[in-house]
């Protein structure tokens, strides 16, 4: 969790606006993705 924090926090401190963060900038967050990823495969929606 540490570790998706960090990213998280060095993507949103590069942005100047912090209330939205573009799609440009999830799409390159890889732990992020992976995090989402692995959650869905734990427990898929359905």
């Amino acid at each position: 969790m540490s570790k998706l924090q960090k990213e998280v926090r060095m993507y949103i401190s590069e942005g100047k606006n912090l209330d939205m963060i573009r799609q440009e900038v999830l799409s390159s967050m890889a732990y992020l993705k992976a995090t989402v990823k692995e959650t869905l495969r734990l427990h898929p929606p359905i």
